[in-house]
């Protein structure tokens, strides 16, 4: 009877103890990579009499590339809170929806769970009946796609998870660094509070604290594959500490140990490519009925248009994005201008670059050949699609829908180039875009021929940036239609210089129509219809914009100096008088 009382109590023992813990756990939507790492202050074989392995086995819920999950505290020992969430997950199922489902559980009130899919959907729950300190963090690092939930529960106090949010959120490095700088500063604000350097087990090791008995982290990505279990499968890393397996070369508590072992394990990546970043999505086009050459692109990142666009007037166009090299563009656009055709000339770059597989670049040439090369290290989802005269290319977007979706909407689209470019940033967006979101973007669009005085302006149809905006495309948009208005109206000045009066008059006239918020165009067409005697005409004109911006008034009046009014201080008064 008592040997039965002792296994009974040392049951009883390992089931409450198998329970408080801290833990991590991270995805990357841009990477589907996720991962999960914790520490607690349960013996190495206090969690085999529970029955388990290690601590990943009762706690960690593993889904490559769609999930991941802790459940912890006071641990259910038939595991079938965590085939749950292992199975909804697979399916799709929302956090917040799964954490319904485990609500049903009677014992609800002793669990602790942190829940996150590739979706980028959290949820977080922690029971009244947790023992304190006891909370539950979840969020997004700002302008990226991942997503935490931090939990724990018999916590030294509530700085264990606050300090560990910090540290992951500013961490620098990929996902894993940020887990293990969150585990760091877990450990620092005193993790499970139970542990000591005082306390059983004894480590041979040095020991200045002690916040747990054991540690572990675990990285999965998007291939990898599940084993029998929702745990066991095959994973990018695994690294555990146990109280049984640290030497005396390492340290006492497992957390710190865990960070040496990661350090010695963790291989240094290849270097990132130099230059500046624009994670986009971009198209490179000309029009075969015009010769018009341009880049239209948009991005989650500051002043998109002054690095990604390129293109010279009778030679072609570049959009070179991703790990940017500015190289691509103006050697690009030199070897076009030598003769050299897009294809040849991004072989040809792609070749030369010491560090391509970050790139992703497309050429255009005045011949309407096009060439796009993604490095197989550009961010996902990342592609590009290759059409008669166009190419459309894209990296760390939401999903690989998105490039297509932009082919399909410049070849199904009619207008000049700048209307078929602006559709495919459109089609871009409504796919999903930008995984980050929006900020920037920008529109190059050049001539067939150029004058050969390209400081001039005269060898761009098109040049615009929106460097900052919440609807950059929608902001892109009012900027081309104002760039029509006034070339309507420079037109019309370059016709009244050609003593073409009446076709001058009507390029004035649409210039208004087209923005008729501008106040200045119909200022200018009701100056040259008053100039050339055309009073009568012009009247109406200046009432209606003297009605709205009484500054043009003044301005009337000091045009006869500039020689760009008749002096005739009589006309000048009546016309004045209309502002009255």
């Amino acid at each position: 009877m008592r040997r039965s009382l002792f296994f009974l109590a040392a049951f009883l023992l390992a089931a409450n103890t198998a329970s408080a813990t801290w833990s991590v756990i991270a995805l990357d939507r841009s990477t589907g990579t996720v991962v999960i790492a914790s520490a607690t202050c349960v013996t190495q074989a206090a969690l085999e009499r529970f029955p388990a392995k290690d601590l990943r086995d009762i706690q960690a819920i593993v889904v490559p590339g769609k999930g991941v999950a802790a459940a912890q505290a006071r641990v259910d020992n038939t595991r079938k809170n965590q085939q749950l969430i292992f199975a909804e997950l697979q399916k799709g199922t929302p956090p917040d929806r799964i954490l319904a489902m485990l609500k049903e559980d009677p014992r609800i009130a002793g669990r602790q769970f942190g829940i996150l899919d590739m979706e980028g959907r959290t949820a977080g729950f922690s029971g009244e009946g947790n023992q304190a300190v006891s909370l539950d963090r979840q969020g997004q690092v700002a302008d990226t796609g991942i997503f935490y939930s931090i939990q724990g529960n018999i916590l030294a106090n509530e700085a264990v998870v606050i300090d560990a949010v910090q540290a992951f959120s500013t961490a620098r490095g990929d996902l894993t660094d940020r887990v293990m700088a969150a585990m760091d500063a877990a450990d620092a604000k005193g993790g499970d509070k139970r542990c000591s350097c005082e306390g059983e087990p004894k480590v041979n090791a040095p020991c200045s604290t002690k916040t747990a008995h054991v540690a572990y982290i675990l990285k999965a990505e998007k291939g990898d594959t599940n084993g029998e279990s929702f745990n066991d499968g095959k994973y990018s890393m695994y690294i555990s500490v146990t109280d049984r397996d640290i030497t005396p070369e390492e340290d006492a508590n497992p957390v710190k140990t865990l960070r040496m072992r990661y350090d010695k394990a963790r291989k240094p990546g290849p270097p990132r490519p130099g230059g500046p970043l624009a994670h986009t999505f971009s198209i490179v086009a000309r029009d075969p009925s015009t010769g018009q050459m341009g880049v239209a692109v948009q991005s989650h990142w500051f002043s998109v248009g002054s690095v990604v666009t390129w293109a010279e007037a009778g030679v072609g166009a570049v959009a070179t994005q991703s790990f940017i090299d500015p190289a691509y563009g103006h050697k690009g656009i030199d070897l076009m201008r030598r003769g050299t055709a897009a294809p040849a000339a991004l072989e040809q770059l792609v070749a030369a670059d010491k560090q391509p597989n970050g790139r992703q670049v497309a050429m255009i040439d005045a011949s309407g050949r096009v060439s796009a090369y993604t490095g197989k290290s550009a961010i996902a989802a990342a592609g590009h699609h290759v059409g008669r005269e166009f190419a459309a290319q894209a990296n760390m977007m939401a999903n690989d829908k998105v490039w297509p979706a932009m082919s399909t909407a410049f070849e199904a689209s009619t207008g000049d180039l700048a209307d078929r470019m602006l559709a495919a940033l459109d089609a871009a967006q409504a796919a999903g875009g930008d995984l980050r979101g929006r900020q920037s973007a920008a529109l190059l669009i050049v001539n067939a021929k150029g004058t050969g005085r390209p400081w001039v302006g005269a060898d761009r149809a098109f040049d615009l940036r929106v460097d900052d905006h919440p609807e950059p495309i929608v902001e892109l948009r009012r900027l081309v239609r104002l760039q029509r208005a006034y070339a309507h109206a420079n037109r019309g000045d370059e016709l009244m210089t050609e003593q073409k009066v009446e076709e001058a008059l009507k390029e004035y006239a649409a210039s208004s129509r087209i923005a008729p918020e501008i106040e200045e165009l119909p200022f200018w067409h009701a100056v040259t219809l008053a100039s050339i005697g055309r009073e009568a005409e012009a009247a109406p004109i200046f009432r209606a914009v003297f009605a709205k911006e009484r500054q043009w008034i003044e301005l009337l009046g000091r045009l006869p100096a500039a020689g760009l009014f008749p002096n005739d201080p009589a006309l000048i008064k009546r016309i004045q008088e209309l502002g009255k």
